[in-house]
């Protein structure tokens, strides 16, 4: 009762002369009455289950985010220690709650240095958040690769309260680059390796190709001697001695009368072995033409074509365009084998009745046309008579002289050859 009328007597409906307001911005009178003291505890219960409920759904995340969260207050006691953290670094809630403890201890010692740099930053209020990089260690020795996120938390005055760390952990992160990296490098091992073998291999073929060519270029060579000698032996070998049985049918034909049998089959025989003669002396001008020796192509080709008429009894014709220029030995000869095998290859196997031969000194090309079967016909000739050999063979005398060779229809329905010299 003493107390009771200790206080002051209050109306049950002051009026309100002036305000106030508390920390939480509800106004109230001055001189309040018990229904506006009900009104503001009503109120403040209200707030205070408000904060409850925000407070337990905050803590609620906090321990079910996969994010190990803790915080330190100013005296670097932990105030908040999640699930994660627990199974991150080891140590267990109660362990950690109102203990002081520096978070260096849970820190690599490699990366201490650059973390105790962050932290003092944040505990000094130099800044208020900051990011790293860096590994963390438990107590069993594992260490786990993590990101954290510090924040400060600071009061009116300025003065740091706590700090808080939300540590991400990403060590399977790290050793999937790290696997990823390991196998990065293998791979560039493997590609450098296989690049090497691969340089090997070409090196290889590259001198297989050049002792190829080179025993082609050989052989090239030793077909033209063997040609030059075969076609000597032939004139002045079995020409002659052809020759010299001529003679003698001739000088057995005089001895007889004239008009018998004898005669007659003597005078066959006689022509027969002049024919052969001459067939076989054409021949030997074919196989080695006395003018390739001097540079003369544009003789050794109209001579060709005049003995191919006579021999093969087609029409060859031969033409020069441009004035005539005197070539070594090895050019004018290949050029020479490549007419002399289109020639053939018209003959044989495009059945041609007419060829034409141009040597175009302006354009430095040589043509051979005919007018046999076609290009794609002469492609389609079956083995063995058409084994490619030939075509092979004028491929590589022009790259022997840095020409090339192209083969194309002709007008008249046969084939031309185009060798650019």
């Amino acid at each position: 009762m003493e107390t009771l009328n200790a206080l002051p007597l209050m109306s049950r409906n002051p009026p309100l002369h002036s305000a106030a307001s508390d920390d939480f911005g509800m106004t109230f009178p001055t001189a309040p009455s018990w229904d506006s003291m009900r009104s503001i505890s009503r109120r403040l219960e209200v707030s205070e289950r408000h904060l409850l409920e925000a407070s337990r759904r905050l803590l609620f995340h906090m321990n079910n985010t996969p994010l190990a969260v803790l915080e330190w207050d100013s005296a670097d006691r932990c105030i908040l220690w999640n699930e994660e953290a627990e199974d991150l670094f080891g140590r267990t809630r109660p362990e950690m709650l109102g203990t002081p403890c520096c978070c260096e201890d849970l820190i690599h010692s490699e990366d201490r240095p650059r973390f105790r740099e962050v932290f003092e930053r944040l505990q000094q209020g130099r800044q208020l958040s900051d990011f790293m990089a860096c590994r963390s260690i438990h107590p069993a020795g594992t260490v786990s690769h993590c990101e954290w996120y510090l924040s400060a938390l600071m009061d009116d005055e300025g003065r740091v309260q706590s700090i808080m760390a939300v540590v991400n952990n990403v060590t399977a992160r790290e050793e999937a680059l790290a696997d990823l990296q390991s196998l990065n490098g293998h791979l560039e091992d493997a590609i450098q390796e296989r690049t090497e073998e691969l340089r090997i291999s070409n090196e290889e073929l590259r001198q297989e190709i050049e002792v190829r060519r080179e025993l082609e270029d050989d052989l090239i060579r030793i077909s033209e001697r063997e040609h030059r000698r075969i076609g000597h032996d032939l004139h002045d070998g079995v020409c002659q001695e052809l020759a010299g049985i001529r003679f003698s049918l001739e000088a057995m034909a005089r001895r007889r009368r004239k008009g018998t049998v004898f005669r007659s089959q003597l005078d066959y025989i006689t022509g027969a072995v002049e024919r052969a003669v001459r067939h076989i002396r054409l021949l030997s001008r074919g196989l080695a033409p006395l003018e390739l020796e001097d540079g003369d192509l544009a003789t050794a080709l109209k001579e060709l074509a005049t003995n191919t008429s006579e021999l093969f009894s087609v029409c060859c014709t031969f033409e020069a365009v441009g004035p005539a220029l005197s070539m070594p030995i090895e050019r004018s000869t290949n050029l020479f084998r490549i007419a002399q095998e289109a020639i053939q290859n018209a003959i044989k196997h495009g059945g041609a009745a007419h060829i034409s031969i141009c040597l175009d000194f302006k354009a430095g090309q040589l043509h051979v046309t005919d007018n046999g079967c076609g290009l794609e016909a002469a492609l389609r000739v079956p083995q063995p008579l058409g084994n490619g050999m030939g075509l092979r063979i004028m491929h590589h005398r022009a790259d022997i002289l840095n020409a090339t060779i192209q083969m194309e229809p002709s007008q008249s329905g046969g084939t031309r050859l185009i060798c650019q010299f």
